[in-house]
């Protein structure tokens, strides 16, 4: 899973860790809470980050001769088999 930061907009794998003392004003006690913040900028402002799949444009199903030259095209191989193959092209 990939975060990103509302503020500066950096993608990151895994966010820092600030922790901050709280001290209960009834009894005394001190306490640690911990947060996750963007390791950059330290902002709490934490997104889950998703990636977009550009979209298919063409499907081809050619015999394995042809597959060479759709290659150069732009095309990428989605299934082969033994006698022929998928191709697909995606938005650039």
């Amino acid at each position: 899973m990939k975060y990103e930061c509302a503020d500066c907009k950096k993608v990151f794998l895994h966010p820092a860790k600030r922790a901050d003392k709280d001290i209960m004003k009834d009894t005394g006690d001190e306490r640690s809470v911990e947060y996750h913040v963007c390791p950059f900028c330290k902002s709490l402002n934490l997104l889950d980050h998703v990636e977009v799949e550009p979209a298919i444009t063409s499907v081809k199903s050619v015999d394995l001769a042809e597959v060479d030259g759709l290659l150069k095209e732009g095309y990428v191989v989605h299934e082969l088999y033994a006698k022929n193959a998928v191709l697909v092209k995606k938005e650039a």
